[in-house]
């Protein structure tokens, strides 16, 4: 099919497609760069969690109230990853 709105749904459902992926890639980058530098798997594990929490809790509360994903939400969702780690390498070091 063509037409600039069908070529225009497609492309922003691909953008938010990839930037769901890039979320769960970024934690699972943050899990494995952790565990690599405190040398345990169960604290980067434990790392994680504080990390995810947040998101899922907003995320799950979107589900609920009817939200569509959409590329505002999933940009914000990615941005609002990037503090944790240093928050939770922090509190880690501290323990």
């Amino acid at each position: 099919m063509t037409g600039d709105a069908y070529v225009s749904s497609v492309a922003i459902d691909r953008l938010i497609r990839d930037l769901f992926f890039s979320l769960l890639a970024a934690a699972a980058v943050i899990f494995v760069v952790i565990g690599v530098l405190f040398r345990s798997p169960r604290i980067g594990l434990i790392s994680t969690l504080p990390n995810i929490t947040p998101l899922a809790i907003v995320l799950e509360y979107m589900g609920w109230r009817g939200y569509e994903m959409n590329a505002t939400n999933s940009l914000v969702f990615s941005i609002s990853l990037w503090p944790s780690p240093k928050l939770c390498t922090s509190l880690n070091e501290r323990i």
